[in-house]
C-alpha cells in the first residue's frame, strides 16, 4: 500500500501524507486528549517511521509528511482526505471474503471527498 502511494506521488510530483492512528484507552483520555507524550504515541511514531523508511529510500524525490495520532482510523482518514488529491487505504488479504472490505476502507470509500484507491497489503 505504501509503495503504491509513493509510486503514485513520484509519478505526479506530489507529496505524500502518511497517517497512522491508534485508539486511546479510557485511562489516557483525561490526561492526554490526543495521546501526545504517551507510550502509544511514541510507539506509533516509531512504527510509522520504520514502515515509511523503505519507501523514503526508494522514492527520495517524494516529499513526505508523517502523522501519528490518536483517533479512529476511518474518521482521521476522511478528515485528511478533505485536502487530498487521492486517498490510499489498505485492505488485508484473506481476512475478508472476496469482494468485501474492512470497516475503515468502507468508511473512507463512502465519505472521502476525493478518489480512493483500495490496495491489498502485501
Amino acid at each position: 500500500m505504501l509503495a503504491f502511494a509513493f509510486d503514485f506521488a513520484a509519478r505526479r510530483s506530489v507529496p505524500v501524507h502518511v497517517l497512522h492512528t491508534w485508539g486511546l484507552t479510557a485511562l489516557h483520555r483525561p490526561m492526554h486528549p490526543h495521546g501526545e507524550g504517551s507510550k502509544e504515541a511514541e510507539a506509533g511514531k516509531a512504527a510509522l517511521g520504520e514502515a515509511v523508511r523503505p519507501c523514503r529510500e526508494r522514492f527520495p524525490q517524494v516529499e513526505v509528511q508523517e502523522e501519528a495520532t490518536a483517533g479512529r482510523a476511518a474518521g482521521r482518514l476522511v478528515e485528511a482526505a478533505a485536502d487530498a488529491g487521492i486517498t490510499v487505504v489498505g485492505r488485508r488479504r484473506g481476512r475478508q471474503r472476496l469482494g468485501h472490505l474492512g470497516a475503515v476502507a468502507h468508511a473512507v470509500l463512502h465519505h472521502a471527498d476525493c478518489p480512493v484507491a483500495v490496495v491489498p497489503h502485501a
